[in-house]
């Protein structure tokens, strides 16, 4: 199986995705305004735990090089809030 083919992502999935990133931050309490700013941390953290921690096929999935996936996870992006989203 080619790389396009395990990273194939339907737009059902994505929506579901979502619904999961944002349940997930609701129900760890937080506020819409900041679930709206850790929102793109908290997908690609839960990507990544569905590719158990695979950061190259996360990546790919997200249409992004490896190397900016992991420096936007690390701790200097995401800030006080990293204990969140550890994956």
């Amino acid at each position: 199986m080619s790389a396009k083919q395990e990273c194939k992502i339907l737009p059902l999935d994505v929506e579901i995705l979502i619904k999961d990133v944002t349940e997930e931050m609701l129900k760890r309490g937080a506020r819409l305004r900041e679930a709206n700013k850790n929102f793109e941390v908290a997908l690609m953290v839960l990507i990544l735990r569905r590719f158990t921690g695979d950061g190259r096929k996360a990546a790919r999935l997200l249409g992004m090089d490896s190397r900016e996936f992991l420096s936007r996870l690390s701790v200097g992006k995401i800030g006080e809030n990293w204990w969140r989203w550890n994956v």
